[in-house]
């Protein structure tokens, strides 16, 4: 029996406390062995990866609110306020006020700010006044303008594409657009993938028929195997079917769901646990464990690390398109969604203050001329390096 005063063979904290089922051996004498070593630094970093994907699935209501009061709102404001600015443009240009007047590279410079900020407020939508507005000022209809910037996008992915991955694989093509096209390729590399990954696994048994299975395929069994038999120790005294007290067999009921739910992930380190809550293993029996099975454990954590952080990834991305952000954006915390947001916040009111001053402006006799030589200035920056129409506005903001 252990002192009070001396560490335990392993540190384990109740399932909710503050280590959450942390398994730990510590050392009683001497130095830990490699494994040893390594045993506890992947059951510390999946502890700290189960945190990390926790925050991320407890904070993401709240980001989620946060776009629905902030940025929602925000965007809506900023939509309405370029849709008056279509409509004073198309007043100005079509009857200019008195005392207003426009050169030619004024006239051309307000009607690409026009036409900027309708193609804007025409993505991905069907609006008939606000195309009539950007037929009237344009020689070109928004309709033929759409076909064939459609059409030489499809020109550019036909060309890349088939530069890339040979002509071959524009065989059978039925695509309407280039997003259609990169679908299409998408569906013939994955055929193709799986036709190779299927004639590969062919080869593979074929070879490990002759000559019986790899190091590597022995060492995924055996900690396939080590899995399974934490699992089915616990399973046979944890089994409710086997337990008469209604109170126990519920209380086991319980316990079986865990373990399945641990089972089913692969997530040794819980089963582990488990272990421990239930007293099957002693501080000894983790301690003392040969350096294969720590090694087949030691693999197993390692595959469980590398899903858990993936899935944080995964969950960090899907966060990021749900809120109308670049699902590729690097975000190692919550808190830089929240800078994001901030962000993203401050370049709307920015664009919403220009898209309102720029109609107070031009009906002001005493401001029409310095506004007007701004927004020739933008336009002209605008074209040279096709930004878009926000940043347009914060460009010619002052």
């Amino acid at each position: 029996m252990e002192s009070p005063g001396q560490q335990s063979l392993f540190d384990v904290e109740a399932p909710g406390g503050p280590g959450n089922g942390l398994v730990r051996i510590g050392r009683r004498a001497g130095r830990l062995s490699p494994e040893q070593r390594s045993f506890n630094r992947l059951c510390e970093q999946i502890e700290h990866a189960r945190a990390a994907l926790q925050q991320w699935e407890s904070e993401a209501p709240r980001l989620m609110e946060r776009v629905t009061r902030e940025l929602m709102p925000q965007m809506h404001a900023l939509e309405q306020a370029q849709r008056a600015l279509v409509e004073y443009l198309d007043a100005f240009l079509t009857t200019p006020p008195k005392g207003a007047r426009l050169g030619k590279r004024q006239r051309g410079a307000l009607t690409d700010l026009l036409c900027d900020v309708v193609e804007g407020l025409l993505a991905g939508r069907h609006d008939p006044g606000l195309e009539a507005i950007y037929d009237r000022h344009n020689a070109v209809s928004y309709r033929e303008e759409q076909e064939e910037a459609r059409a030489l996008e499809m020109e550019l992915a036909e060309g890349m594409l088939g530069r890339f991955f040979g002509e071959d694989i524009l065989d059978g093509n039925q695509a309407q657009s280039a997003e259609e096209l990169l679908q299409h390729v998408h569906a013939r590399l994955s055929e193709a993938a799986q036709a190779e990954a299927v004639e590969r696994e062919a080869r593979a048994a074929k070879r490990s028929k002759r000559r019986g299975p790899s190091k590597r395929e022995q060492e995924a069994q055996a900690a396939s195997q080590s899995v399974r038999e934490v699992y089915r120790k616990l399973a046979s005294s944890l089994h409710p079917d086997r337990e008469a007290d209604p109170d126990e067999r519920a209380r086991k009921t319980m316990l079986m769901q865990r373990l399945n739910q641990a089972y089913r992930r692969n997530d040794l380190l819980s089963l582990l646990g488990m272990q421990i809550e239930m007293e099957h293993i002693d501080h000894a029996a983790l301690a003392g464990l040969p350096v294969e099975r720590l090694r087949h454990y030691n693999r197993v954590l390692k595959e469980q690390l590398a899903v858990l952080r993936q899935e944080t990834i995964d969950r960090a991305g899907a966060l990021l398109d749900a809120l109308g952000m670049d699902p590729l954006v690097r975000v190692d915390h919550p808190r830089d969604v929240d800078r994001l947001l901030d962000a993203r916040l401050r370049e709307l009111r920015v664009a919403l203050s220009d898209c309102q001053r720029v109609p107070r402006a031009l009906a002001d006799p005493q401001q029409r001329k310095a506004e007007l030589a701004s927004i020739v200035e933008a336009m002209k920056e605008a074209n040279f390096d096709d930004i878009d129409f926000l940043d347009d506005l914060i460009f010619a903001g002052r």
